[in-house]
Parts: structure tokens; sequence; C-alpha cells
């Protein structure tokens, strides 16, 4: 058990702080989100031999700072399955969505690089929303 938790914790500080990504679907994620501090959704859409999926995923949420930022300040849901609620014409697409399930910005729709995908949380964050 030792054993396991000093690799655990070898990895946290190797790759950083991992995205806590909800494990339940969207609709039940958006409810939750009625009960906790964080009022916002991110979900995330992304497909597989996404190249710009996997972009987001290899160069953009293994930030520290991101990963931890959309922690604190967001729930975050990613799913590779589609919903008729809302509207996906790239991938990856990512929505920011209230606890109504109301969208709060323009969608993202394709890879940010790092720096304008900060930008872009802080200022959804911040309600500042274009």
């Amino acid at each position: 058990m030792l054993k396991i938790l000093i690799v655990s914790l070898i990895l946290v500080n190797i790759y950083g702080e991992a995205i806590n990504w909800s494990k339940t679907n969207l609709d039940k994620t958006i409810q939750s989100a009625k009960s906790k501090k964080q009022k916002i959704i991110m979900a995330y859409f992304w497909q597989k031999n996404c190249n710009a999926c996997e972009y987001m995923t290899d160069r953009v949420f293994i930030d520290d700072n991101v990963s931890k930022f959309i922690n604190e300040n967001f729930i975050p849901y990613k799913t590779n399955k589609l919903t008729n609620d809302y509207f996906v014409f790239a991938f990856p697409a990512i929505y920011f969505i209230d606890e109504n399930g109301d969208e709060l910005a323009e969608p993202i729709m394709g890879a940010r690089n790092l720096n304008d995908f900060k930008k872009i949380i802080k200022n959804i964050k911040n309600n500042n929303l274009k």
C-alpha cells in the first residue's frame, strides 16, 4: 500500500495536477452544479484520433496552472458522445454552461494554444464572456 502511495505522489509531481473530469453524464453534471460552489460547467467534447483534441490534452490541459484553475473554478465534464443540446461542428468543442444548461459564451471550436486558453477561461470565470 505504501508503495502505491509513493508511486502516486511521484506521478502527480511529474505530471502535475490532473483535471477532475465529471464521471457522470452531462445532464447529471448540470444538475449537480446547483448544489456546488462552482456553477459553471466546462463541457469538453472530443473525438478519438483528433489531432486538435490530442493537442489540448497533451499541451494545454496538462499545464499545472490550467488544470488547477479549471478544477477550482469550473465543473469539468469530458465526453466523446454528442448531444442534441449543444451543436458541435469541429473538435474539440468546449462549452461553458451554467447550472440551468444555458450557454454562457460562444463555444470554443478547435484547439487553442496555452496562453489563449488561459485568457479565455479567466475571462469566462470573471464574467467577461467575450
